[in-house]
Formats: structure tokens, sequence, C-alpha cells
């Protein structure tokens, strides 16, 4: 796993000022992203921020009904045999946790199948190596069976061969959790005491280190930590623009 600590000692907080037409510069080849990290990270002011950036930029893998359904058939069939000898002391997977393990499945195969995307920064945010930690960490006992675990790497195995990055975000938990009860939408932890929501947080954080280690194996993809409570995000994505082969006058 190649991992880069990209926080910088000395920061400075500044606003890109971008024109309001601005050519569009294809990237040498695709780069497919995954945006990493606990609630309240800056994960969707990232991305709103790599929309105005003057490369194409691809945030929403258009998924049809059908190939949930496929990737759907496929997991019942490869998990329900394993669920025989659990269903007494496991209950089954939840309608989330089928979500996210039929999200992780159908957008492997969409994006495979996409030629929409190449020269463009495809980003997850909720990507696959957030969707297995969640179902890992926080899933039935049957994720601890040898069916779960043989699907599991079979998902793994596919996508380590398909991220080419991984951003990072995080910040300390005081700061993470101010901002999950200061903001509009809901969460499992908002308002929940600290103690409580700080155990959530670091579950997370270890589901996503423990998916990453095992999707990293073979050399990728690149893992960049950013500590957002001390850079902007537009020095982040600067400093992806500059990663995937921007020039210096876009990632400037």
């Amino acid at each position: 796993m190649v991992c880069h600590e990209l926080t910088p000692t000395v920061l400075q907080e500044h606003s890109l000022t971008r024109p309001q037409i601005q050519p569009v510069y294809p990237l040498p080849k695709r780069c497919v992203v995954e945006v990493l990290g606990p609630a309240g990270a800056g994960k969707t002011t990232l991305l709103k921020s790599l929309r105005e950036s003057y490369v194409p930029v691809q945030d929403r893998l258009p998924l049809l009904w059908s190939d949930k359904v496929r990737a759907l058939g496929s997991i019942l069939c490869e998990l329900l045999p394993g669920y025989l000898g659990y269903h007494s002391t496991s209950r089954w997977f939840n309608l989330e946790e089928l979500r996210r393990m039929s999200y992780v499945k159908a957008w492997h195969r969409v994006l495979m199948q996409s030629s929409a995307a190449q020269g463009t920064i495809t980003v997850l945010d909720h990507g696959p190596i957030f969707m297995l930690g969640m179902v890992q960490e926080f899933g039935p006992q049957l994720v601890k069976g040898r069916h779960f675990a043989r699907w599991s790497e079979g998902a793994i195995a596919a996508w380590s061969n398909t991220l080419d990055m991984v951003l990072w975000l995080d910040a300390p938990d005081t700061t993470l959790i101010e901002r999950i009860n200061c903001r509009g939408n809901n969460h499992v932890i908002k308002g929940r005491p600290f103690r409580e929501a700080s155990i959530f947080l670091q579950r997370c954080r270890f589901s996503y280190e423990q998916i990453l280690s095992e999707i990293s194996v073979s050399g990728r993809p690149q893992v960049f930590r950013f500590d957002t409570s001390n850079i902007s995000t537009d020095d982040i994505v600067n400093q992806l623009l500059q990663t995937v082969g921007a020039p210096p006058t876009v990632a400037q």
C-alpha cells in the first residue's frame, strides 16, 4: 500500500477564484477515486469543490434497476446457503446492508462497462471500502462465516484492480462530532453523548483500515490522508489534480 501523509506544516485557508467559463481539461486516463472518512470529515464539501474544478468529474455511477437486481440475486445465491448454518445464532442482513453489498457489486460491473468514464475522475463517496467496512463491522454474525468471507474476498479482489486512489479525510473526534451536531441532516450519532459518538467513529475508522489493508495487498490504490481541521478543501483538490496529471495552470 502506498500511503502518503500530505498534511502540510503551514496551512493557509484560501478560496480559488475560478472564471465562470473554463475549458474542461481531459485527463490522460480515467482515475477512480474513493473519498473515505467518518461522518463530518468534509467529503460532501470536497465533492462540491471537485465539481467546480477544470477536469471532468463523474460523481455518480448510473445504475439501472436491473443492475441492482442482478447484484442482489448474486449475493443471495452466494450467501443464503451459509445462512442455514447461522440462522439460529445470527440475523439475516437488513435492507441497508443488502443495499450496500449490492452497490459494491453493481458499481464495479457498471464501471468496467462504462466508456464515458474514460479521461475523467470517477469519484465514489461512500464507495466500496466504506460499504464493505460498514457491513463487516456492524453486520450480523453471519459476516464471520466462510461464505461471507469468500464473497468479500471476491469483491475486494475486483476493486483492488479498479481503485486508483483513496482520499481519506478525517479530523479529531471533537471536531467531527461538533460538525455532525451542527449540520441539518440526521445521523445515527447526532445528539448522542460524546463517548458513545466517539466509539462509533473509532469503529468506523477500524472497519475502513481493515478493508483498506486487504484491498491494498497488490500495492494499490494510492492512499492520501488529510486532517480537514488543518487543511482547506481547495488545497486537497489542488493536490489531487496535481497527482492525476492536471497541468499547473489547472491545479494552481
